[in-house]
């Protein structure tokens, strides 16, 4: 056993080679056993206390427990804490490499104790320990192995716990000071000498970034790649400076900031070089899509598609959908991320509750399936496929309620649909866009009425996008172009140049200022639709960019993700 895990049920859950089983036990029974009561522990090296009460008494007990390979130990109570009485019980652990004791009241006596006694510690967490001041942190320079500390709620920290920590841990990487409202720009100044650091978590602390001295000193985290910033009112002249003195941030976290009041705040960012990488062993990607409340983002590959958590740096995929045969073309998500709906080079359009694994639905096209939407009235999917045909999937029928084919033969290579509900439009093969207007009559099925042919490129139109203020039409094209058409007359506005191979994809953001374009390029841009210009390149791959998607919250309501 090298696992263990004590509960607040009185349970004790023990992986053992891979295998699981849950016995009841009585917890003080269960902690003098680990005390020389013949258990085999002695290949135990991580232990988790989960209790409704934790005594100092308990540490001493652990203290004896002559565990030689114990390297982690957690302490999480309701309650009580072990205090400093308790950091006296667990001296002799003296192999520890990481202790995690939020809330355990150890103060600064106690955090002397623990860092005289385990002298091998790399990290420690004392979360939400408001005994711990100023006062203990130069304690920590004993610790010589300690890379991540997390200090997070220690309420009697100030910038004179900085200084001290700029001194005692040179070698820190990871830091959290969260909800240290004693610590401003100057204390921040301090841990600017912290180069080894690559993650900080400045979150609800007295931080503004109004001296301008401590932006400039900023640039000396050159390591740096996470960096939170949630609940500080950062304004984009601020973005600007940290985006100047951390061009290789990699994660930067924003929520909570009501200065943030548009998406211009990313033209702040675009000083930002290094963008969060997930690998795609198993295919290339053909579309991305994010859920509506910015959890999860879908990647659709050939034959499945991998959906991964947006905020998280794990590469591994959270859930995986395969059924299709062949390439995954379009994916996309019903309002509330309920069920998701896919279609693919099999001549299917599929389905897929969220909730439960498996293909829910299945709807047959006879030909290769390019493009799928979701009507905004969450009861419709439109297809187009590579014979021209337009099928709308009738979700409460459960089958093809409509088929429009504007061009026989001619590949529908792009559908999108009004956020209103108004008018849909369809792409070909040949750069020529139609449009119908959706009625709604006196059943539920939608009635098309033709609108518009509106001869957009010479080549193939690979996306057209309606705004989300239903005033444009952005299509993309095989001739390297990118155009914007006003919705009213169909007339062009603006013509984006720059890439220079095919477009495939674009997206705008949610105030319609801006678009994101992918290319066979190998860069994907950021456009400033009120002058056309590209005001952010972005070139870290190496092969086409076939897709992009876009997390853009800021200003629809939600909290703001980077």
């Amino acid at each position: 056993m090298t696992s263990l895990d004590i509960t607040d049920s009185y349970y004790t859950h023990e992986r053992v080679q891979g295998a699981s089983r849950i016995r009841p036990v009585d917890r003080l029974a269960l902690l003098q056993g680990l005390h020389g009561g013949g258990r085999p522990l002695a290949s135990l090296t991580s232990l988790r206390l989960r209790l409704n009460e934790l005594s100092p008494a308990d540490a001493a007990v652990l203290g004896l427990c002559a565990c030689p390979c114990l390297t982690s130990l957690q302490l999480d109570s309701n309650g009580s804490s072990i205090g400093v009485a308790g950091a006296q019980g667990l001296a002799p652990l003296s192999q520890l490499q990481a202790l995690l004791a939020p809330a355990q009241s150890l103060g600064d006596e106690g955090l002397r104790i623990i860092c005289v006694s385990m002298p091998r510690l790399a990290t420690i967490n004392l979360h939400n320990d408001g005994h711990v001041t100023d006062d203990g942190l130069p304690y920590l320079a004993r610790l010589r192995h300690l890379t991540s500390l997390d200090l997070q709620g220690s309420i009697s920290i100030t910038n004179r716990g900085m200084s001290s920590l700029a001194q005692c841990v040179p070698q820190l990487q990871e830091l959290n000071i969260s909800w240290c409202a004693g610590v401003d720009d100057y204390g921040l100044g301090q841990l600017c000498s912290l180069t080894a650091l690559t993650a900080l978590n400045l979150a609800a602390t007295g931080i503004s970034f109004t001296d301008a001295t401590v932006l400039q000193a900023l640039s000396q985290l050159s390591a740096l790649a996470r960096l939170r910033l949630d609940r500080l009112a950062v304004g984009e002249p601020q973005l600007e400076a940290l985006a100047a003195a951390l061009p290789g941030l990699q994660d930067l976290s924003l929520a909570y900031n009501s200065r943030l009041a548009s998406f211009a705040s990313l033209r702040a960012l675009s000083g930002l070089s290094q963008l969060t990488r997930l690998d795609y062993a198993d295919s290339q990607v053909n579309k991305l899509e994010i859920t509506s409340e910015k959890q999860y983002i879908a990647a659709a590959g050939n034959s499945q598609v991998r959906l991964f958590e947006v905020n998280s740096n794990d590469p591994q995929p959270v859930s995986s959908y395969e059924g299709h045969q062949g390439n995954v073309t379009a994916v996309g998500f019903q309002k509330d991320s309920k069920w998701m709906y896919t279609g693919g080079e099999d001549g299917t359009v599929r389905v897929w509750d969220l909730r439960s694994p498996g293909c829910q639905r299945e709807y047959g096209s006879r030909a290769a399936v390019n493009t799928v939407v979701l009507h905004p009235n969450q009861g419709e999917l439109i297809s187009g496929d590579q014979t021209g045909h337009i099928r709308v999937w009738d979700l409460t029928a459960n089958a093809c309620s409509c088929e429009l084919v504007p061009e026989v033969g001619t590949a529908v290579r792009s559908l999108t649909v009004a956020l209103d509900g108004s008018m849909v439009v369809a792409a070909n093969n040949h750069g020529t866009c139609y449009v119908w207007r959706m009625l709604r009559g006196t059943s539920l099925t939608t009635h098309f009425e033709p609108l518009h042919k509106l001869r957009a490129h010479s080549g193939y139109i690979l996306k057209c996008l309606i705004s989300p203020d239903v005033q444009q039409l952005a299509t993309t094209s095989s001739d390297k172009s990118v155009k914007l058409w006003n919705l009213d007359g169909f007339s062009l506005e603006r013509t984006l140049t720059g890439h220079t191979r095919w477009v495939w994809d674009c997206v705008f953001s949610v105030d319609a200022a801006y678009l994101v374009t992918a290319s066979s390029d190998a860069t994907a841009r950021l456009w400033d639709l009120s002058t056309g210009e590209a005001i952010r390149t972005y070139s870290g791959h190496h092969k086409a960019i076939t897709c992009c998607a876009l997390n853009d919250s800021a200003i629809d309501g939600r909290d703001a993700d980077s």
